[in-house]
């Protein structure tokens, strides 16, 4: 396998040369399963490249490329437990860590002593497979603006939160968040339920789809929100950076039917398979919560939702709604009749990576990213 690297190249004259890359390669292997990440491991003044293996009898093996003297080296190669469920880059203590899950604990590698470092006990219903691949999977986020990564563990009855402290270690979980709403909800390509299926490399982002990460009450700091049936819960994030136990909870007169984009295969689990793809049906239409966040710069988070419509689940047609959201005297209130329209032109035939605001020449635009079903990704860019 090989894996190719690009470095920015810092350009000191004018014009700039056509080329603002340098091109390395690096020979990974033949190892069947390999799981590629990146991060400041060592402390160098380059990020450097995680290799995680398993070999055809389940032995795991770890090797980090380290970028020296213009080129690529292996600079750590150490063995793993062979019971790693699956791994993930985070900040911890200051420092990027590879860590991994297994038999309920997190842990990291340290590069200096060559061995893993227990981090965090915790079980949890995972239920992804412990042959083949050592997937990634991430369920830390900086949710305090510490730059410390946090835990938010997915659970069937809501979201287990653990906060890091500036040592490394973790505060006891606090649970919050309303239970995941499908569990009893099957895929129409499916015969499970969702409960059954369980937590998994492929439901795990879908779970973490419903976690709202926004400043609801306006004192600088970003709270933790979750959609709950018919209304919104808030965990308020307090000054020294943990979020309130118990929720505050506030609606909104915004129209939308599903929370996540990932709610939307649970609305067809009673359909003919082939005549949902081939759109032998009656046409439907379905308006989702896609995300909440700042679209127009204002420093106020705004309320997005993707509305698809069509017979055939692989031609739905997309529309967007932007609605603002305006500062109140002590939270931000989102207006049903203020805000625009996005109608992104073609089908809406792949799966959602995201959209966002940024500035471009003093004008707000707006940047959806989708991946087709037939490969790659397509960006389209409409003014907001």
């Amino acid at each position: 396998m090989y894996f190719t690297s690009f470095l920015i190249a810092e350009s000191r004259v004018s014009p700039i040369p056509p080329f603002a890359f340098d091109q390395h390669e690096i020979i990974l292997g033949v190892e069947k399963y390999q799981t590629v990440l990146s991060g400041n491991l060592i402390g160098n003044s380059h990020s450097e490249i995680s290799l995680t293996t398993k070999d055809s009898t389940g032995h795991i093996s770890l090797f980090i490329y380290s970028f020296v003297n213009g080129s690529w080296i292996k600079s750590v190669e150490s063995e793993l437990s062979n019971d790693i469920l699956f791994v993930d880059i985070a900040t911890i203590a200051g420092r990027d860590r590879l860590i991994f899950y297994e038999n309920g604990r997190f842990s990291y590698f340290d590069p200096e002593k060559q061995k893993s470092v227990n981090l965090l006990s915790t079980s949890f219903n995972y239920k992804g497979s412990s042959s083949g691949r050592i997937p990634w999977v991430n369920m830390t986020f900086d949710l305090n603006n510490y730059s410390l990564d946090d835990f938010i563990i997915p659970a069937l009855d809501g979201f287990s939160i653990f906060m890091q402290k500036s040592d490394g270690t973790f505060t006891d979980p606090v649970k919050m968040g309303p239970p995941e709403p499908y569990l009893d909800g099957i895929t129409f390509d499916d015969t499970r339920t969702y409960r059954e299926v369980g937590l998994n490399p492929m439901t795990i982002p879908w779970y973490l789809r419903r976690v709202h990460f926004f400043d609801h009450n306006l004192d600088g700091r970003k709270d933790l929100v979750f959609w709950n049936e018919d209304h919104f819960d808030v965990y308020i994030q307090s000054e020294i950076g943990q979020f309130d136990a118990t929720a505050q909870s506030f609606s909104t007169d915004v129209p939308f039917d599903l929370d996540g984009m990932y709610s939307f295969v649970f609305q067809f689990s009673h359909e003919n398979t082939f005549s949902l793809l081939a759109g032998l049906r009656k046409r439907s239409s379905h308006t989702i919560l896609e995300d909440i966040k700042d679209m127009n710069g204002d420093g106020v988070a705004d309320l997005v939702t993707h509305t698809l419509s069509g017979r055939s689940f692989l031609k739905m047609k997309s529309l967007y709604k932007i609605y603002y959201g305006q500062a109140t005297e002590d939270r931000i209130q989102f207006m049903k009749n203020k805000g625009t329209t996005v109608f992104p032109s073609g089908k809406g035939g792949g799966a959602v990576i995201g959209i966002v605001g940024i500035k471009v020449s003093g004008c707000t635009i707006a940047v959806i990213t989708h991946r087709m079903y037939a490969g790659g990704r397509m960006c389209k860019v409409f003014d907001v």
